[in-house]
């Protein structure tokens, strides 16, 4: 803070430059009048714009008036604070907000006809219905308290509605990730064309295709860290739906359903219904709604898992999954991890023992766990099986390997004696800690280690594991101790000044102990440096040997038990990014406590938080990408306090790297475009299919497509909107995904020829035809196409057309009927070459709806 306070200091005291104001709004309120001059004239029929535009010449914008700088303006931008990050609106990716609404009744009529899997509570009966924009406020300790410890989440997708204007998929899949539980992939449903609703592609009993998709998720209180992680989680969450193209295997779009409806207040069961919008956010452009999904989401409560039949539940389900139980520790509440004391007295039977054997414990701890003496006596074993020849030598040969055998066994039986007498010893110096952790967390405890002798000691710690270490800094520990609900203050607590670096990596960290005196030791476990390798749910074993330096002696042994169990996701994203880039994305923070620190589970990419203007906080992600069809995966943690001990938020970022294409067109224009094939394809045994999500790209035919090395895809491109927009292609073979484009169109403005001006009644039930004029100025017979800008108002009757040398013909132009009364449409009509697609001529219209 002090240093964006000196930095707003400094820079109020330089003088900002004098700012010329831009001219250019004026040019452009200058070119919309100028062009609405131009609409008013009666244009049927209208010479060429080439001798109008000589007959109104332009000003200059030389002559436009600069205003010089005012003072008030300098003035006001001196008094302008500056932040530390200045970006662009555009730079800044919004994650879109949960647009969701209670389902109208016209939505529940037709939802009503088909047949769901139905919800019931543990009665038998029907939940309550809530509000899904309920705005109450949430009681934890009536969520924490609860009788009904077990929570069945039952989410059901029941139907999907696309946008008129874009192109609906006909088969879908959906992939959804809810607090804890992995990820969840549906199978593929059709959409219904009759009624929207979504349907199994497999005939029941009843020989009908089932309606919906129904997933049951029971989390018991028993696979909680606490008894109000759920409730927090569902009073502030929300779970991301992502829309899947069957065909195509291409995101379609993502809703987020907020889960604060869920929390059952004291209620057997909840549920709600809602439709929410389909987003398509994941693309480097404005997002945009594809469409809208309709669910129901449940919530049931059930007594402890033990006491039910999970089996045997009212709620039906396709998808059903538990998450397991975790262990939890006494000591949770205090985190301090007490030593078992030795004698204190010096000459015990257990000190003399431990100083004759003077052994080092990882030795003795290896030959412990030696095998050699039970291969040897298997290697015997299989001796015996393979014995030829005579009788006589045949006994001779089994006595051999009696007695052989005989000895080995005796020296196996001697050192399991010592061996289970040291088991022993090390048992009564050995203490146990268990704990679970997920990926990001950090846990901390104390170790109460005791000095029993009368004399002071030099004790040794030794630790093998990366994850785990010693707590060196006096404030992050003094900031875990506040934290902590009990702190303990009749204990005393080692000082961070007492621990030093060794010399030697073998002796690692050094304590004094005075004579019998308990001393607690910090540690700390970071979850984020456990090997990718590790798999979640199982239990991994770390120790701790606190060892005196002079004698070699053991104090005393920790042995840590960590059960990893999967990240409770708050937030997911995908995006898709160019291959062999450099991804940056700048996400702005929604949380309403104050993030102070970040971490990545990705070494490799870099995050960072950054001020936007105002208190908003902005989460910067930059990643390189790596060759088509590679996905990053990068799980972000966000932490309240500095030293990321209290872990408030997880992200889950997923970057798709595409192949990029792109085309510098005119409006109307056919274009080719080439889609290179990746490097490693075999397109000898495959046959391939091409989907896009743009109807402007026409795709090759027939499918599926044989394809050859050495020659790439070509399709054709004709855009009758201006501007720039992304449109993905996907190639797909016969069982998986080959490769995904990503088609960066960028359409200027034509030039247009010629303007017409036409008059239509807007209240016709029947299609009207109007007839333009189309001139073949060439010496030789051509073919012509007829393209519209706005199919859904007006199309050519004649897509092709041919003119003979030097005539002129009046194509049929048929306008189609409309729902407004009153309004003026501009359109285009694009006029290529047939063979080639290249633009000979635009012609403007200027279409006024009125009644007649």
């Amino acid at each position: 803070m002090n240093e964006l306070l000196l930095h707003i200091q400094q820079s109020r005291n330089i003088q900002p430059p004098v700012v010329v104001r831009d001219p250019s709004p004026e040019i452009e309120i200058e070119e919309e009048i100028v062009r609405e001059e131009e609409e008013e004239e009666d244009l049927v029929p209208v010479s060429r714009r080439e001798g109008r535009r000589q007959e109104q010449p332009r000003q200059p914008p030389e002559r436009l008036y600069f205003r010089p700088e005012r003072a008030r303006d300098r003035k006001r931008k001196e008094e302008m604070p500056s932040y530390r990050e200045q970006l662009k609106i555009e730079d800044v990716f919004e994650p879109a907000k949960s647009s969701i609404q209670p389902l109208a009744r016209s939505s529940l009529a037709f939802l009503s006809a088909a047949r769901f899997c139905t919800i019931r509570d543990r009665n038998g009966d029907t939940p309550k219905l809530v509000d899904p924009l309920d705005t109450r406020p949430i009681d934890i300790a009536i969520e924490r308290n609860d009788r009904l410890a077990t929570n069945e989440i039952v989410i059901q997708l029941l139907a999907m509605k696309w946008n008129a204007h874009d192109q609906a998929p006909s088969d879908v899949y959906f992939t959804m990730q809810f607090f804890r539980i992995p990820m969840i992939t549906s199978e593929i449903l059709s959409i219904d064309a009759r009624d929207s609703i979504l349907r199994r592609q497999q005939v029941d009993n009843r020989g009908e295709f089932p309606a919906g998709f129904t997933a049951k998720l029971t989390i018991d209180r028993a696979s909680l860290s606490s008894s109000e992680e759920l409730s927090l989680f569902l009073s502030s969450g929300e779970v991301a739906i992502e829309v899947w193209d069957a065909h195509s295997l291409i995101l379609l779009g993502t809703t987020t359903v907020p889960l604060r409806s869920l929390c059952r207040r004291g209620a057997e069961a909840v549920q709600f219904y809602a439709e929410c919008a389909i987003v398509q956010s994941s693309l480097p452009a404005p997002a945009t709604t594809k469409g809208t999904i309709y669910v129901r989401m449940a919530n049931i409560g059930h007594p402890f898992s033990n006491q039910m039949d999970l089996t045997r539940s009212n709620a039906s389900s396709f998808v059903a999954y538990s998450l397991p139980s975790i262990g939890h520790s006494s000591e949770k509440e205090g985190m301090v991890v007490r030593a078992k004391p030795l004698s204190a007295s010096h000459q015990s039977s257990l000190q003399r023992f431990i100083q004759s054997q003077r052994i080092d414990m990882h030795r003795r701890y290896a030959e412990m766990f030696n095998e050699r003496n039970l291969k040897s006596i298997g290697d015997w074993e299989e001796l015996k099986k393979k014995v030829p020849g005579s009788a006589h030598h045949e006994s001779s040969l089994k006595r051999f390997i009696f007695e052989g055998e005989l000895e080995a066994y005796r020296k196996a039986r001697g050192e399991s004696k010592a061996n289970k007498l040291l088991a022993a010893v090390f048992k009564g110096l050995t203490v146990s800690h268990s704990f679970c952790v997920s990926l990001g967390e950090i846990h901390v405890f104390e170790f109460l280690l005791s000095n029993p002798f009368p004399n002071a000691v030099n004790c040794s710690i030794l630790m093998e594991d990366a994850t785990l270490s010693i707590l060196h800094q006096e404030d992050e520990w003094e900031s875990w101790k506040r934290s902590m609900k009990n702190p303990r203050e009749d204990e005393h607590r080692v000082d961070s000044t007492i621990f030093k670096r060794a010399l030697s990596k073998d002796s690692g960290n050094l304590i004094y102990l005075r004579p019998n005196e308990s001393l607690l030791i910090p540690f700390k476990y970071d979850a984020l440096r456990v090997s990718a390798a590790a798999e979640e749910g199982e239990e991994s074993n770390v120790k701790v040997i606190f060892k005196e330096i002079n004698s070699g002696e053991p104090l005393s042994v920790l042995d840590l038990k960590v059960q990893k169990r999967p990240y409770a996701l708050t937030k997911a994203f995908r995006f898709m990014a160019d291959e062999l880039t450099n991804f940056e994305k700048n996400i702005r923070l929604r949380e309403k406590r104050r993030i102070q620190s970040i971490r990545c589970s990705d070494p490799t990419a870099k995050v960072s938080l950054v001020q936007d203007r105002g208190p908003t906080q902005l989460v910067r992600i930059t990643a390189y990408m790596g060759p088509s069809m590679s996905v990053r995966k990068l799980i972000v943690f966000l932490y309240e306090d500095l030293y990321c001990h209290r872990l408030v938020a997880t992200w889950k970022i997923e970057v798709h790297s595409l192949t990029r294409v792109d085309i510098h067109s005119v409006q109307g224009q056919t274009t080719n475009v080439s889609l290179p094939l990746p490097m490693d394809l075999s397109v000898e045994s495959s046959l391939f299919r091409l989907y896009s999500t743009s109807p402007s790209i026409h795709l090759p035919a027939p499918q599926p497509l044989s394809l050859s090395s050495n020659r790439p895809i070509v399709v054709q491109q004709t855009s009758t909107t201006l501007g720039s927009s992304i449109a993905l292609l996907s190639l797909v073979d016969e069982s998986s995904l080959v490769n995904i484009y990503s088609v960066h169109s960028h359409i200027s403005q034509p030039h247009v020829s010629t303007t017409y001006q036409i008059q239509i009644n807007s209240r016709m039930s029947e299609p009207v035809v109007k007839r333009l004029s189309v001139h073949n100025s060439y010496s030789i017979p051509r073919s012509f196409r007829l393209v519209s800008s706005r199919p859904d108002l007006m199309r050519p009757l004649n897509e092709v057309i041919s003119i003979a040398p030097d005539s002129v013909t009046s194509p049929p132009l048929q306008f189609l009927p409309v729902e407004f009364t009153r309004r003026t449409v501009e359109m285009h009509l694009f006029i290529q070459d047939a063979e080639t697609g290249q633009e000979e001529e635009t012609y403007a219209l200027k279409v006024i709806y009125e009644p007649l």
